[in-house]
């Protein structure tokens, strides 16, 4: 399509705003599937969708109700746990059936203000639960290279909480914006589609003297999207992990080489569930996540429709691959976690056993303990000028012992 000017631009790209003129003199090709019944395949999509999202509003509401309930599972980590379980919470009430719906219509049949919100809620729930998970990956870092430093506090985060839901909306926002429901008027039949309508840069080839229309600010968009919901958490999962994993088994605390081979035998079984653990986290997180990810940059890159990538059917498959990893935090909980083990066991069977703290897992008495005995034999002044120099660190691991022995040092037992 050849360009001479300014005005020739501009009726181009109102042209290109209405797209209902170019199916007016044609019948919907897919008029027939839209009144048939669901067969076989739909009814999986269900049941699958059902499964899902009963698992997973169970799950994560004993993981807040855990929490409120037992005051010994107040702890700045649990307060992330609980932030992940609401945003799962909100990707299961929401995402999946609307996932569902759209796959089983060939237009789009929610109202039009759905259009916008749902792509927008989908976005912000999904940024809140995978920022929350590199957030928990970035604490547990902390927590195990850094043992005697100042741990982050409750106070801190409540407001890294708050800061993760307000980056969260700003990054949805445009999506707010740029989507609209368009009419194409066929023939026999009304056909609504929802889509983005990014900006686009239109300029005209003087080589060729064809129109030339850019989607640069979707796919810079859709590649800031990526690499925040995706590619930067698996680096910094992978990277806090790793360093976690060499950790624990390239040093011997000395507690290990105080309580002898029994501990050591204990302490060897700890490292490996450890390590089982943040592998399951990670890998979990990479299969649930890739392929929807790899779908959504491709469709925004080649600006092409998802439908001419994959059938509606992998879509769907894919979303749902993504949305049930809201459905397998709590049973990661459950599985790896002995507190919020006892925890549902108090809720659902109604009794009220004592949260206990393993305290073999505490690192921080492990290093007190050695501390005073090698003081005590070097005599009473040695281990006064010990105390003297040392009260003001030793006054900031007292305030957070009931968190640093839950995950300091050689044994974290949360993610």
């Amino acid at each position: 399509m050849s360009c001479n000017g300014t005005g020739i631009l501009e009726h181009e790209l109102k042209g290109f705003s209405n797209m209902s003129d170019f199916a007016a003199t044609s019948n919907y090709p897919f008029l027939d599937e839209t009144q048939r019944s669901w067969e076989q395949r739909e009814y999986i999509k269900l049941a699958a969708v059902c499964c899902t999202f009963f698992i997973s509003i169970f799950g994560n509401l004993l993981v807040i109700v855990a929490v409120a309930k037992h005051k010994q599972m107040r702890t700045t980590i649990n307060f992330y746990l609980v932030n992940l379980s609401a945003a799962d919470i909100m990707i299961s009430l929401w995402c999946p059936w609307t996932s569902l719906i759209n796959s089983t219509s060939k237009t789009f049949v929610l109202p039009f203000l759905f259009c916008k919100v749902d792509v927008f809620y989908r976005t912000t729930c999904c940024l809140v639960s995978v920022l929350t998970l590199s957030a928990i990956a970035f604490d547990r870092f902390l927590a195990v290279i850094f043992p005697l430093h100042t741990r982050v506090t409750q106070r801190k985060a409540r407001y890294l909480i708050s800061l993760v839901w307000i980056f969260s909306i700003v990054m949805s926002s445009p999506f707010l914006i740029y989507r609209h429901v368009t009419i194409l008027r066929w023939k026999d039949f009304l056909e609504f589609q929802c889509s983005e309508q990014f900006p686009m840069i239109v300029y005209c080839d003087n080589a060729t003297q064809d129109l030339t229309r850019s989607h640069i600010v979707k796919k810079i968009y859709y590649t800031t999207i990526t690499v925040v919901m995706f590619l930067l958490p698996v680096v910094v999962m992978s990277i806090c992990y790793l360093m976690i994993i060499l950790r624990l088994f390239c040093r011997i605390s000395p507690g290990e080489r105080l309580e002898g081979r029994q501990n050591l035998t204990y302490q060897s079984l700890q490292k490996r569930k450890v390590v089982k653990m943040v592998v399951i986290v990670l890998a979990v997180f990479v299969i649930c996540s890739s392929p929807l990810q790899f779908l959504i940059y491709s469709t925004a890159i080649f600006n092409n429709d998802s439908q001419s990538l994959l059938s509606k059917e992998m879509k769907f498959w894919f979303e749902f691959m993504f949305f049930s990893h809201s459905m397998l935090n709590p049973v990661i909980y459950m599985v790896f976690c002995e507190n919020f083990r006892q925890c549902f066991k108090n809720i659902l069977f109604c009794t009220n056993k004592e949260i206990h703290r393993d305290e073999r897992n505490s690192s921080f008495q492990q290093r007190v303990t050695w501390r005073s005995q090698q003081a005590s034999k070097r005599g009473p002044g040695h281990l006064n000028n010990l105390h003297a120099t040392n009260e003001t660190r030793n006054n900031i691991e007292l305030k957070n012992l009931n968190s640093i022995r839950r995950t300091s040092g050689q044994l974290p037992t949360a993610l």
